[in-house]
């Protein structure tokens, strides 16, 4: 149910961006003006290293612990939000902020909707919150919060991008949800 839900959200939001994207040129102007050098080079961190870098460490360690069908359900559903994401950037195409507007920004290749940067964060994150618990799986939820916040304020992506991976993450979140539960042989969720 929830994959529907989403799957539902995100369609509308893609036919909203389409049709009214240009509705979010002053939300990026503003970013274009938060922080000074010091920020800017955080957010790089962030989001160069906060997506297929971290969560690769992340996996490795699960594996390590001897967690193996929760590091493949983890390493499944990131590769889960980068097939969809790649789907839906092909069909909405997309241009980036700093391809529609005179913006400093840090440059990124394909269209800008969704972003893959949140959709990986995402999904992750909350399959790693429902296999590990709240304990250890808040700090995980907080990267995904800096980088998505690191992906619009780099300029490399407008709010409603960062919306639409959250989505596609939430999708394949319930993904490996489900396959991790079918792999123990546990009842599966709705």
């Amino acid at each position: 149910m929830i994959i529907i839900m989403a799957s539902a959200v995100l369609a509308a939001l893609s036919m909203a961006v389409t049709r009214y994207g240009k509705l979010e040129d002053p939300v990026m102007a503003w970013a274009a003006g938060v922080g000074g050098n010091w920020t800017r080079q955080a957010m790089i961190v962030l989001t160069k290293y906060g997506r297929l870098p971290f969560w690769s460490a992340v996996v490795i360690a699960i594996a390590a612990l001897g967690r193996m069908a929760m590091a493949i359900s983890i390493a499944l559903s990131i590769l889960t939000s980068i097939i969809i994401g790649r789907a839906v950037k092909e069909v909405v195409k997309r241009q980036r902020p700093y391809e529609r507007m005179p913006l400093n920004a840090v440059t990124a290749s394909g269209s800008s909707f969704p972003s893959n940067h949140c959709s990986v964060v995402w999904g992750a994150s909350l399959l790693a919150l429902s296999l590990l618990g709240p304990q250890l799986s808040l700090p995980l939820i907080a990267e995904a919060v800096l980088v998505s916040a690191s992906r619009v304020l780099l300029l490399a992506h407008y709010p409603s991008d960062c919306v639409g991976g959250l989505l596609i993450g939430v999708i394949s979140w319930r993904i490996g949800l489900i396959m991790y539960r079918a792999v123990l042989g546990l009842p599966l969720p709705l």
